[in-house]
């Protein structure tokens, strides 16, 4: 009994310090590698949070009320961020317009739908995204 009891104390002692230690070295890398998050990211993070929390009673049942729901989550967003003092950015408008007019002839929506459909995907990426201008900037 106490031979067992000796294993068991040993093999969790090694479990338990080999996750210590794989702990400790993994933070120790990620933090020297990795940078802290920028003001976007900050205030995104927590604007999307308050913008999720404000619909999370709703439940679309209909076709409609999902629409209505992701309309709320988008309005609560850029209210939150504008209050935040970030403003959606004329250099992502500009690229987006484009895109927004051919993705509607193969969808067969109208431009403004389209290019609402991509505003409230890129409101909601608070990091560089490569050959892409940011949906937000700071106000100036």
């Amino acid at each position: 009994m106490t031979f067992k009891k000796g294993l068991l104390l040993t093999l969790l002692s090694i479990f338990l310090g080999w996750g210590y230690l794989s702990t400790e070295f993994n933070t120790s890398f990620s933090s020297s590698a990795a940078k802290p998050p920028s003001k976007l990211e900050l205030v995104g993070a927590k604007c999307a949070d308050i913008a999720e929390r404000s619909v999370a009673n709703i439940v679309p049942i209909i076709e409609f009320q999902r629409l209505e729901r992701s309309s709320r989550q988008a309005n609560v967003l850029n209210r939150c961020m504008r209050d935040h003092g970030f403003s959606e950015n004329p250099a992502w408008l500009a690229y987006a317009l484009p895109i927004a007019s051919s993705n509607a002839k193969v969808e067969h929506v109208s431009a403004e739908a389209a290019l609402e459909d991509m505003r409230r995907l890129a409101m909601s990426r608070f990091n560089l995204q490569p050959k892409q201008p940011i949906y937000w900037q700071a106000k100036k």
